[in-house]
């Protein structure tokens, strides 16, 4: 089967990382295989094309920790010269394992989980801890990534992929709360970033990864998919009024709303910048205890 829901939480995250990766480089990756049923691998076997049996257990597709891809660019599904090559080096930046590079039996199109397999590349390891993979999805959490990428099909999923993920373009702190704004990493410029959730007041939760580890967290945007802000932190040197923000439900633009005043900031306060629209600034200062969002003069 192809259902990308069907993997491991941590390799769907790890997947949807690496093919916005390969979309970037212009690599039309379609993924052909995820996570195969008894029936499935008895199937392969009888055929030929697996050497161990569905009842056995033997296939790390059978534990959901383990895809196949082919090429969709029209060169031809599985000609691979120099195209497998660099799709397998995005890939293998994450926790992944590549069947390329395996000695004796070469399996091109095949991926999978390094923390799960045995000293073989097999399913040793799983089947000593679990038994079957039964019992081992029901260990699972659930995937952080719950969107599937349409047949993961790169050609038919670009405007997901264009919505979901951005690319940073400058260093942005990330902050384990989207109210109370208590800073615990940062982003750096170059590194992806998954939109969990536009809040639509300059606020996004993400999920991104440092090394191997799979994070969230809240960063500050001006917009989604906009370029992250690298916040200045300034001294009033006045009493400034701050206005409350108004969101158009259409555009989702944020704009000032002089109307409503959030409260008066006093001379030598310290806030943090986010933008700038003409003569008004964004910011955001705690007030009261809270982390509040809103405009002052500039």
């Amino acid at each position: 089967m192809r259902d990308s829901k069907k993997l491991h939480p941590d390799l769907q995250v790890f997947l949807a990382f690496g093919i916005f990766e390969c979309y970037l480089k212009g690599l039309n990756v379609r993924i052909t295989e995820t996570n195969r049923t008894i029936e499935e691998q008895n199937s392969y076997y009888n055929q030929g094309y697996s050497q161990v049996r569905g009842n056995d257990f033997g296939s790390m597709h059978q534990w959901g920790v383990a895809f196949d891809v082919c090429r969709n660019d029209g060169s031809g599904a599985y000609d691979f010269t120099n195209w497998i090559d660099k799709v397998a080096k995005i890939f293998k930046k994450y926790p992944i394992v590549w069947g390329g590079d395996w000695k004796g039996f070469v399996d091109q199109p095949h991926f999978q989980m390094k923390a799960y397999e045995d000293s073989y590349g097999s399913t040793g390891k799983l089947k000593k801890s679990y038994k079957n993979p039964d019992i081992f999805m029901k260990k699972w959490k659930k995937s952080l990534i719950t969107q599937q990428f349409a047949e993961l099909n790169i050609s038919r999923t670009k405007a997901l992929l264009e919505k979901c993920f951005t690319t940073v373009k400058t260093n942005c702190g990330v902050f384990a709360g989207n109210k109370v704004l208590k800073k615990k990493g940062t982003v750096k410029k170059g590194d992806t970033v998954y939109i969990l959730k536009d809040f639509g007041t300059g606020v996004s939760q993400i999920i991104y990864l440092k090394g191997s580890k799979i994070c969230t967290g809240y960063i500050c945007n001006i917009r989604l998919n906009k370029p992250l802000s690298v916040f200045k932190t300034i001294k009033l040197p006045a009493d400034n009024k701050m206005f409350d923000s108004k969101t158009n439900a259409i555009t989702g633009k944020i704009t000032k709303d002089t109307s409503k005043v959030i409260t008066t900031l006093k001379k030598g306060s310290k806030i943090q910048i986010v933008s700038q629209s003409g003569s008004y600034l964004r910011v955001y200062i705690k007030v009261a205890g809270k982390w509040k969002f809103g405009w002052i003069k500039k």
